[in-house]
């Protein structure tokens, strides 16, 4: 019983060192999280280019980096997980929510060979996030420059967001397929500076 507390207890303490940027191993992992959402989101931009529901095979690169990036991210899930003090509101939380529309759309794309664009689109929505990671590291460290770069995580976050749920309503809605994920970038521009 106390061998099985000891691993307990020590798989707690590593988890609390990579989950707080403080530490080393934190700032590592929290770069790799910056890293690694990043990379998700191009990945996202880059599979709007097909169909939204497709066969795939697992040894295509793109499908490969999304499967690495998603498992990384189902990693850091549990390590938050473990961290968290209040276990039950860490399932309704914004990242948690994040991680539940994006990680099993690709453990099932690995598994079946088959991918839905789906509402990968959400995982922008860790970029209101962004600044706050990126002071924790230690990159930003006036207060102004936290305020900006805060403020345009917001803007970019929530616009590449809804630019992914207007590209997927219409690419669902019209079978030919013509609309361009820039072009929807370029519509939610027109239609937020003309009526605000």
């Amino acid at each position: 019983m106390r061998r099985v507390y000891n691993i307990q207890r020590r798989v707690v303490q590593f988890a609390e060192d990579i989950s707080y940027p403080k530490t080393k191993k934190g700032r590592a992992m929290t770069w790799m999280q910056l890293l690694m959402n990043l990379i998700a989101i191009g990945s996202f931009i880059a599979h709007t280019n097909y169909k939204i529901e497709r066969c795939v095979s697992i040894t295509d690169p793109s499908v490969l980096i999304d499967l690495v990036c998603n498992v990384f991210f189902l990693w850091r899930f549990v390590v938050m997980y473990i961290v968290s003090k209040d276990k039950l509101c860490f399932w309704v939380e914004l990242s948690s929510i994040i991680d539940f529309c994006t990680i099993p759309p690709a453990i099932v794309t690995a598994a079946i060979g088959k991918t839905w664009l789906g509402l990968r689109f959400v995982r922008a929505l860790k970029l209101l996030s962004f600044g706050d990671d990126v002071a924790a590291v230690k990159l930003i460290s006036s207060h102004k420059m936290l305020t900006l770069s805060r403020t345009l995580c917001q803007f970019v976050s929530f616009w590449l967001a809804a630019a992914g749920l207007y590209f997927l309503v219409a690419r669902m809605s019209d079978t030919s397929n013509t609309i361009d994920f820039f072009d929807c970038l370029y519509f939610l521009i027109a239609v937020f500076a003309s009526f605000g």
